[in-house]
């Protein structure tokens, strides 16, 4: 079994260029790991669709990442999942209630 914690700061931001609300989510790094990442930033960034967040850019300092992102005001998919699982939760407890 393989273990990934993987902590960052989100925050809300303004583009000072065109107005917009923009979230940027601050990564800790490591130099070993940098290679990876870019790989997939460009990857992220080739995506163009509607079902996918917009990437805008990304900066190193010291050793964390900034990247600057569509801001998505529904909160995170994390949140979203929480809400659906104890919704879940719930209905299978009342519906295994009742018929027991």
């Amino acid at each position: 079994m393989i273990l990934i914690i993987f902590f960052f700061f989100l925050k809300k931001a303004i583009d000072q260029t065109t107005g917009e609300v923009i979230a940027v989510k601050i990564i800790p790094v490591e130099k070993s790991d940098l290679k990876q990442i870019v790989m997939e930033l460009e990857t992220l960034k080739s995506c163009q669709n509607p079902n996918i967040t917009k990437f805008y850019g990304a900066h190193l300092l010291k050793d964390h990442l900034w990247i600057s992102m569509e801001y998505c005001g529904g909160g995170s998919l994390a949140d979203i999942l929480k809400g659906f699982f104890q919704n879940f939760l719930f209905i299978y407890f009342i519906y295994s209630f009742h018929f027991v």
